[in-house]
């Protein structure tokens, strides 16, 4: 099978279609003018530039002084979502962002209760809503689970929570089924969710780079021409970067405080 993000499968399983070939990076001002003309800015992706040494070294500065807080807030989420469903939940990160948290969140609990909870990251996509062929999926998967807790790494002012609650309905009318729209977060500041870690606005350090923390993903993508109707929402992998890949790095480096 053809490789796709530098995670293990036992991690997280990317329902998104491998348009890595078909797709070429855009710079900031060409995409800018195309969104200023009307291109939605899910048609394009961004070149992924190798940080410099020294935003590097400030990344990995933030490692350290954060990683006590995200740890707790990493145990908090994770307990609330727990609670909230019991042992009978699918975790689904919401590309790409989500996909660290939602890697993390998975193996707290899989350290602390022995539950190995199936997890994987689809696409949402704002003012084009969720990527419903992988909702289709998950729900074929796991038929004998009730719930899906969505889960990303902040909610900001809240326009991936609001996205993710205008699908959730649509979601209930296609499928005839009850769907959460709480999306747990590490990072809660403006009281979108109830299934946070922390209310304060805190750097979560994946915030501070790109694919290099995301298992080498790009952002994903919504165009006609690349996505058929029956395809998931499409995303890049940067197979390129690997020599400064920093995604399972992260993870070790918090693992160990579980």
């Amino acid at each position: 099978m053809k490789e796709f993000s530098t995670y293990k499968k036992d991690d997280v399983i990317f329902l998104l279609k491998d348009i890595s070939d078909m797709i070429v990076e855009e710079d900031n001002m060409t995409r800018e003018k195309k969104i200023q003309s009307g291109t939605h800015y899910s048609e394009m992706i961004p070149i992924e530039y190798q940080v410099s040494d020294e935003y590097l070294n400030l990344y990995r500065t933030k490692l350290k002084e954060n990683k006590e807080k995200l740890a707790f807030a990493i145990g908090v989420m994770s307990e609330k979502i727990l609670k909230r469903h019991d042992k009978n939940v699918v975790l689904v990160s919401l590309a790409r962002a989500g996909t660290p948290i939602g890697i993390l969140a998975k193996r707290y609990i899989k350290q602390r209760y022995n539950l190995d909870l199936p997890h994987y990251t689809i696409s949402i996509i704002r003012d084009r809503g969720i990527d419903i062929n992988a909702i289709k999926y998950i729900i074929n998967k796991h038929k004998d689970s009730s719930k899906i807790q969505f889960i990303d790494g902040w909610t900001g002012k809240g326009t991936i929570a609001n996205e993710l609650k205008k699908a959730c309905d649509e979601l209930e009318g296609i499928f005839n089924m009850k769907f959460d729209s709480s999306l747990a977060v590490l990072a809660d500041p403006c009281g979108y969710s109830n299934v946070y870690g922390i209310r304060e606005d805190f750097l979560i350090p994946s915030a501070c780079l790109n694919s290099t923390v995301s298992g080498l993903v790009s952002r994903t993508v919504l165009r006609d021409d690349l996505i058929g109707k029956d395809d998931f929402h499409g995303a890049k992998f940067y197979k390129e970067l690997k020599y400064v890949d920093e995604s399972n790095n992260y993870f070790r480096y918090y693992f160990s405080l579980f």
